[in-house]
């Protein structure tokens, strides 16, 4: 059961990554700036076994996200675009053995990087009643003040079996490399307005059921995947020289959106974080040297995004 619940959190992660270039073709450039914050907890680490063999805790600090997309080539065919992305951290961990220090994470990280995405479109089957098909690729470099780090990206493909104003479905398969140890998930995409107030969406991660109180104004309880990730140096012979410290995690909150202007839109939300996995790997390899068990926690989150559309 947890692993079917883990690949669907992670086909729904995807789904909001390739949420720009599928959903909104017309949008022509578009920025937005996240900053969050969940309480400090005690952890333990973990073999891939189960055998404890380190504790210790962990002060999150604050998160800082910036993003930004650019269409160079939208239409009907397909696009292409480029995101450039700047992730800055203050988490800390401490973590002892037996009361013996194995490693420190110090805070203030940073990673940053671009990601070029590609996504074509063509027709399976005649005009009248075949169905549209997307092939997606995204590659990304990620740096960290280390210097490089690794290369990750995504190769998918989607059918589009439901495109009507009120209702959208697409089913398909996404392979990921440079991150995951099980690289292959199937994909669902859904949307559905019941009314003018009430919808449902499966693209946008972070608002699972809206309620539009005016045409600037929207409510929604859902839930959001957040993945989080630290290159570090452990300094520790039993650890990785070049390691990455990477944490997912499902958020079950409040959301209240506010569309300022037609450009920009401020949103706010506050709930529960609820870690899935933490794990200690080295940098561009798949192999775990140790998981990590964390509490659940309150957070608290503000996402400000402006965009600009065709």
């Amino acid at each position: 059961m947890k692993k079917i619940l883990f690949s669907l959190l992670v086909l729904f992660a995807v789904s909001a990554r390739a949420q720009v270039s599928i959903s909104n073709p017309k949008e022509k450039f578009s920025i937005s700036a996240t900053v969050d914050g969940v309480a400090n907890t005690d952890y333990t680490w973990d073999t891939k076994h189960g055998d404890n063999i380190a504790e210790g805790n962990m002060t999150h600090g604050m998160n800082v996200k910036v993003k930004s997309n650019v269409n160079l080539v939208s239409g009907l065919a397909g696009t292409i675009s480029v995101a450039p992305f700047y992730n800055f951290s203050t988490t800390q961990l401490q973590t002892t053995w037996d009361g013996t220090p194995m490693f420190d994470i110090p805070d203030e990280h940073h990673n940053y990087g671009v990601t070029v995405s590609a996504l074509l479109n063509i027709m399976l089957g005649s005009k009248e009643h075949g169905k549209p098909i997307s092939f997606l690729a995204t590659t990304a470099p990620n740096f960290s003040e280390h210097g490089y780090e690794n290369m990750s990206g995504v190769f998918g493909t989607m059918i589009h079996l439901i495109r009507k104003p009120d209702t959208y479905l697409a089913v398909g398969a996404i392979y990921l490399y440079g991150s995951l140890s099980w690289p292959l998930y199937p994909l669902i995409i859904y949307r559905h307005d019941f009314d003018n107030h009430w919808s449902v969406s499966m693209m946008e991660l972070n608002d699972y059921l809206y309620y539009k109180v005016t045409p600037k104004i929207k409510f929604a309880l859902g839930t959001e995947l957040v993945s989080d990730k630290i290159y570090f140096r452990p300094k520790n012979e039993q650890l990785p020289q070049k390691a990455l410290y990477s944490l997912l995690s499902e958020r079950v909150g409040l959301y209240a959106n506010w569309q300022a202007t037609k450009e920009m839109s401020m949103e706010l939300s506050a709930g529960a974080n609820l870690p899935i996995w933490g794990r200690v790997r080295e940098s561009g390899h798949r192999h775990v040297y140790m998981k990590l068990h964390d509490d659940v926690k309150p957070y608290i989150q503000m996402k400000v995004s402006y965009s600009i559309k065709k």
